[in-house]
């Protein structure tokens, strides 16, 4: 009797063990913020979103937070379902993150039963109104202004828990979506990344981690099989043995004004029909004056503080490249940045390229003696109408055209001090407008949405 007494202690003791995983003290939230609640101060972050947060191995902390209906995700709680956890960042200004929403999404319908996936929206990673949290600059990417992904930064807990409605407008997102605190405790514990990942087992330890989700070299279906011990068909590797080729879409050298992002794109090419290719991309030179900052673009972008980043190309895949020069607002300038693009399993088969950026002060007013501050647009981003204020009187031509060239809006100011323009009937998406005359000759990115 002693003995069954004992056996039946030990069973319920494993189970409750079991049932009460050993998670870090809790980093919140111990209630339901309301919806005027201020957003902290979110601190720009430069480093690697590989080390940042947690590692593998690590004991993660537990957490509380909210769906937009208020209803609360318990990680406690989740976990004594005794399944694993993946735990997904992301934002809807983040385009990497749409971009593997079809990933998550197969992920949730191939392991259903066997994982429970969590999506955590975090600060916003391209803001139309604030700088972008990972480059210290206003960053909003080509890829939102196509698509007219043009959002604040919330400033209050509401206006983010808006930004999850109006993506979920837009975008079929299978997992429950949680909104981080207004303090962004799970972006500061977990984070900072704009669209980071974490495999989580039953007990909260990390057994896999990716500081992009999915993106190749990573491949998050790999992770998962490997610790299920399932095949989902995902993890295929394919043979290593295809060359590339790099070619500039444009120029070698980008020109704008101080204080402008200035871009010179190019495009990698897996030359193989059969073959994957790995390429490794190294910065290997920079030269450009204080207060200027480049970066490493493919599909997603390098903090400024990065040399290396890495691609793998499918068979005939081909992949675009941007080097970016954050050029400093207020000392025109001139930049060099020299990149070395590296086949990982071939290394004679490998190309390099200068890139140049340029910044120019606008034209000074004559018999001034000096250079005028500029020309000011307002509001920017702009849906109806668009507002010009000169620095001075002067005779000014104005020609707003499209990304590709063309003339969509033209107008002239006779010693005026303001303009408008009626841009009501555009397109949303990015313009430029060139204003010329005898004081002036600039172009100003004009964002419409």
């Amino acid at each position: 009797m002693k003995r069954y007494f004992i056996c039946l202690f030990c069973l319920l003791f494993c189970a409750g063990s079991y049932a009460q995983p050993y998670l870090k003290p809790s980093i919140g939230l111990a209630s339901l913020p309301a919806d005027n609640e201020p957003i902290c101060n979110i601190p720009v972050y430069l480093g690697n979103y590989d080390t940042s947060g947690y590692a593998i191995g690590d004991t993660i902390a537990d957490f509380t937070l909210y769906k937009t209906n208020g209803t609360p995700v318990h990680m406690q709680s989740v976990l004594q379902m005794h399944r694993p956890i993946l735990l997904v960042a992301g934002s809807y200004t983040c385009g990497e993150f749409r971009s593997k929403v079809a990933d998550i999404n197969n992920m949730a319908t191939f392991y259903s039963g066997l994982l429970n996936i969590i999506v955590v929206y975090t600060p916003e990673a391209h803001p139309n109104n604030d700088v972008c949290p990972y480059t210290g600059t206003l960053f909003i990417g080509n890829q939102n202004i196509q698509d007219n992904i043009l959002y604040p930064q919330p400033t209050t807990y509401g206006e983010r828990v808006a930004m999850v409605d109006t993506m979920n407008a837009h975008l079929t997102i299978i997992p429950p979506v949680v909104v981080d605190g207004p303090c962004n405790e799970w972006w500061t514990h977990f984070g900072p990344a704009p669209n980071n990942a974490y495999l989580v087992d039953t007990n909260g330890i990390v057994k896999g981690k990716a500081g992009w989700f999915d993106h190749p070299p990573e491949n998050m279906w790999c992770t998962i099989d490997s610790f299920l011990g399932t095949n989902s068909g995902n993890c295929n590797n394919v043979a290593q043995n295809g060359t590339f080729s790099f070619d500039l879409i444009q120029d070698s050298v980008a020109n704008g004004l101080p204080g402008d992002l200035l871009e010179v794109q190019g495009m990698l090419k897996n030359l193989s029909p059969i073959y994957s290719c790995t390429i490794n991309i190294q910065r290997s030179q920079v030269n450009v004056p204080v207060g200027w900052e480049t970066s490493l673009c493919t599909d997603i972008c390098m903090p400024p503080t990065l040399d290396n980043m890495q691609v793998v190309l499918g068979p005939l895949d081909t992949q675009s490249f941007t080097f970016n020069f954050y050029t400093d607002p207020l000392i025109p300038g001139s930049g060099l940045g020299r990149v070395k693009f590296v086949n990982f399993y071939n290394s004679n088969n490998n190309s390099q390229q200068n890139y140049y950026g340029n910044t120019t002060a606008p034209l000074s007013v004559a018999g001034a003696g000096k250079t005028k501050d500029g020309i000011m647009l307002f509001p920017n981003p702009v849906s109806d109408v668009l507002n010009i204020r000169f620095p001075e009187t002067g005779k000014a031509e104005l020609i707003l055209t499209s990304i590709d060239g063309k003339v969509v809006k033209s107008s002239s100011c006779n010693y005026c001090e303001t303009k408008t323009m009626d841009i009501s009937s555009l397109k949303p998406g990015m313009y430029w407008l060139n204003v010329q005359g005898d004081k002036w000759n600039r172009n100003k990115k004009v964002i419409v949405h």
